[in-house]
């Protein structure tokens, strides 16, 4: 009886195969607890039987892509997910052409996955909401190795905005789930950054107004173009209506102006979540000018 033979090719191909299935069951199997310790243990194990092969490497990234695709609810655990990877992986594990290894290769081949789902996303009528939300997620994590760069997150931003699907199904409502996530971290760029956040949404108001479009999002108060110089005129040349712009600085949004949406009920949900915002942060001294200027603010958005 003849035996059967295998060359070096054919066992790569098994034990790639084997690691494949085993990655796939052990990341679909993760908590959406981003704190639980079977994660770490979980991802430790993964990250050992990669033994150095960028195809095993590349699969695991794959795959985690593929469950924030379909589980928006294990976006935020992804992303602790990723932080691990790059945390376990080793130093010396580097690309197989270019000059990149141990966490910094993580972060390339992060790279290189979202750049590539988010453009076939761009392409589909209706968007991933778990996508959404971990790109989200990157753009408010400082300390992640995925965090996204000021311009990466106003890319992102961009072509949400400007894309042809943006009022198709749910897609307008995670655009504002992404603007909520990254906003207050592109508001503290440097201002051509927060210039040119700011013209995008207000582009994005546009395209809003004449779509005649209403949404189940309830946002906060506008924010402020002039947020970064002290407040002390009666009204605020940079700011809609209703704004709650202060000598604070707290972290506000520029979005959608209530009185260009069609709604009177969503105006309505609008103005009393951003009005409750604002009575929140407002000083303990009933003197306090910063406070005679929200109040002002929030009468004028009553109309």
């Amino acid at each position: 009886m003849a035996q059967l033979s295998f060359d070096q090719t054919d066992l790569n191909h098994i034990f790639l195969c084997a690691f494949k299935d085993c990655a796939t069951s052990i990341i679909d199997g993760l908590s959406t607890d981003a704190n639980d310790p079977a994660t770490t243990i979980a991802i430790q194990t993964i990250v050992e039987q990669i033994n150095y092969d960028h195809n095993r490497f590349a699969y695991v990234l794959d795959i985690i892509q593929a469950r924030i695709y379909r589980d928006s609810l294990w976006a935020g655990a992804a992303v602790a997910v990723l932080d691990l990877i790059a945390t376990f992986i080793d130093p010396a594990f580097v690309h197989p052409v270019l000059q990149i290894r141990g966490p910094s290769l993580v972060q390339y081949q992060l790279m290189r996955v979202l750049q590539a789902r988010f453009t076939e996303m761009m392409m589909a009528d209706v968007w991933s909401h778990g996508f959404i939300l971990f790109i989200g997620q990157l753009g408010a994590a400082r300390d992640s190795i995925g965090s996204l760069t000021p311009g990466i997150a106003l890319h992102i931003l961009t072509s949400m905005i400007d894309s042809r699907h943006l009022f198709s199904g749910q897609n307008l409502d995670m655009l504002f789930d992404f603007v909520i996530a990254v906003g207050p971290f592109l508001d503290n760029q440097t201002w051509d950054i927060v210039d040119g956040f700011g013209g995008k949404l207000q582009v994005l108001q546009e395209r809003v107004k004449c779509e005649g479009t209403t949404t189940e999002k309830v946002m906060p108060l506008p924010y402020c173009l002039g947020v970064h110089t002290p407040i002390i005129e009666d009204t605020c040349t940079n700011c809609s209506p209703l704004c709650s712009c202060s000598l604070t600085n707290l972290p506000h949004f520029r979005l959608i102006d209530i009185n260009g949406m069609t709604s009177t009920e969503t105006k309505l949900d609008v103005f009393k979540l951003g009005t409750a915002q604002l009575f929140a942060s407002l000083p303990d001294a009933i003197d306090d000018q910063n406070a005679y200027h929200k109040i002002q603010y929030a009468l004028i958005g009553i109309g």
